[in-house]
């Protein structure tokens, strides 16, 4: 099967609070800061969301091969303020970047 792992940045902002790992609509986790998580998926694609309260990540879509591992990182995002942020882009509020596909 293939493996989802996450990775968790370390970042000053949301420090104590966990991050869902949202796969195809369903919540299948939480990830705090400095943790790594690993998830076995099924081959196909899936689209990859992280939340927190209402603010979260963009969709990621990730296409999964059988034997592949695919490395994510996320981190709360720089490019957010707090007020700004949340209220008028949420969905930039966790940033997400695939690290590396590899079989």
């Amino acid at each position: 099967m293939p493996l989802l792992r996450i990775e968790r940045a370390s970042a000053y902002g949301d420090a104590l609070r966990s991050y869902k790992i949202v796969l195809d609509g369903i919540i299948v986790g939480k990830i705090r800061q400095k943790e790594i998580k690993e998830i076995l998926i099924t081959s196909g694609p899936h689209n990859l969301v992280f939340k927190i309260d209402w603010c979260g990540s963009e969709v990621i879509h990730v296409s999964a091969e059988e034997g592949q591992t695919i490395e994510i990182v996320v981190r709360k995002s720089d490019a957010t303020s707090a007020l700004g942020g949340m209220f008028f882009s949420p969905n930039t509020w966790i940033s997400v970047t695939r690290k590396s596909e590899s079989c």
